[in-house]
């Protein structure tokens, strides 16, 4: 009984203890930030979320009398705080020692302009007779949205960016063209699937851009965020040129048939960060000149059966974010690698290129027939494999990578120009040089006829 009127007298007490509310304006909020942030936001499509904490460092409590966004006749920011989501919030208590999030979208409506636009507005906090702000900054880039199946040959210009939804369609006999500058966002699991033809003609100083269409810092350089480039049977007369292909599953899909060997010319391009692989080709006609293929889970460059040519080519695979399987970057062989069928090898040349990675042999050469001589021919090349035996007839003037010499100015920031003491230097065959008398930076490789292998030519650097 003494026990319970204890409690009594106790709870009596905490309830007449007068709750100490502050009203004056010398009581002012901190804010973690005084300017909330967006990357480029394409209009009509939601951000992700930012936040900013609010606190209140003295002893007492803060009522804000209302949290609103600034610009209310033309609302493009939204905010939420305690699971309210509105353009405006009204009497919010904030204890003394405590905190609240605002959390903040942006949906910026479509402009009449072709380039991204700056969109700026405000969080506005009333209370305690004063105005604080927290300013709301983004870029807005208007796009078309793109899906399904194209009806006759079509054009996509610079204008604008596109967003490809679900799968965009090139029917057999149809002709999509891209043209230099323009910027292809593709959105989770979208692919680009070509019964007909593909010409995509960037240049050194417009490149063509494929790409996610998640465009926050996180999520630059992180594969899988996209489907494949899909060339089917049916496909033929494929041109890629100065094109930046990224952050797939794969860079090129390539399934023809031992009738009809799809053709595909890669030139000047950079395809890299995909999931799976970089070029996965059967019964394909490639040929891979001036480029720069690296960094995926499984292979560069699968080849299986066909004709593949790459000249002047920089093969370099460390993996993606936080993964790489241990098969070889670059594999050639003469049947299916899902199901061991036979596929024929017409020919495979590697010419003065580049091949290295993080596993101790970086090529494969594979037969169903364990006995056969493949034709296949690894020439003037510089590259990380340990072959012996049988497999010593496929290489000829090849430089064995040295781990403990220079190649690549930052391999790191994924730089693949020369080092000036690269080991890559002068070992290239002119003639093998004569089809690309200019690297993929618009150099003479053959002014000093003596071509570097790669990519890039190594020219000195004034400075």
């Amino acid at each position: 009984m003494r026990n319970i009127l204890i409690l009594f007298v106790l709870l009596f007490f905490i309830s007449c203890v007068k709750e100490d509310f502050l009203s004056s304006s010398q009581y002012q909020l901190q804010f973690s930030t005084d300017t909330i942030f967006f990357d480029t936001i394409f209009t009509k499509k939601g951000s992700i979320t930012r936040f900013c904490k609010l606190y209140n460092p003295h002893k007492g409590t803060i009522v804000v009398d209302e949290i609103c966004v600034g610009n209310q006749q033309n609302v493009q920011f939204f905010i939420n705080v305690n699971g309210n989501s509105a353009s405006q919030i009204k009497n919010l208590r904030i204890d003394g020692g405590d905190s609240v999030f605002v959390f903040v979208q942006a949906k910026l409506q479509e402009n009449n302009v072709d380039t991204a636009i700056s969109h700026t507005d405000s969080i506005v906090l009333k209370y305690n007779g004063i105005r604080q702000k927290i300013v709301l900054q983004a870029w807005g880039q208007n796009v078309q949205n793109i899906k399904g199946v194209l009806s006759q040959n079509t054009t996509f210009t610079s204008q604008i960016p596109y967003v490809v939804y679900d799968s965009l369609v090139v029917p057999y006999g149809v002709t999509l063209s891209v043209e230099a500058g323009a910027k292809l966002y593709m959105h989770y699991k979208a692919n680009i699937i070509v019964h007909g033809t593909l010409q995509i003609h960037g240049t050194k100083d417009k490149p063509v851009l494929i790409t996610n269409d998640r465009l926050e810092q996180t999520y630059q350089q992180l594969p899988g965020q996209w489907g494949s480039i899909v060339f089917t049977p049916t496909s033929s007369n494929n041109v890629i040129s100065f094109a930046k292909i990224k952050n797939g599953t794969n860079g090129l899909k390539i399934t023809g048939s031992s009738q009809a060997l799809v053709d595909v010319s890669v030139q000047a391009c950079d395809i890299h960060t995909m999931s799976s692989h970089i070029i996965y080709a059967q019964y394909a006609q490639l040929n891979i000149g001036n480029s720069v293929l690296y960094n995926s889970n499984y292979y560069v460059l699968a080849i299986q059966g066909g004709d593949c040519t790459i000249t002047h080519t920089t093969i370099s695979n460390y993996g993606t974010i936080g993964f790489r399987n241990t098969t070889s970057s670059v594999i050639v062989c003469n049947y299916n690698l899902e199901n061991q069928n036979e596929m024929i090898l017409n020919k495979f040349q590697c010419l003065n290129s580049i091949i290295v990675g993080q596993t101790t042999n970086e090529i494969s050469i594979l037969s169903l027939d364990k006995n056969s001589q493949l034709p296949c021919a690894f020439k003037y090349s510089l590259i990380k494999d340990t072959y012996s035996g049988k497999d010593t007839v496929y290489y000829s003037n090849i430089v064995p990578f040295d781990v403990n010499k220079k190649l690549f100015k930052s391999l790191s920031m994924n730089d693949f120009m020369l080092d000036t003491l690269s080991q890559a230097k002068d070992i290239g065959f002119l003639p093998y040089s004569q089809m690309y008398e200019t690297d993929k930076a618009g150099k003479s490789r053959i002014i000093d006829n003596k071509p570097d292998a790669g990519a890039y030519e190594y020219f000195y650097e004034t400075k």
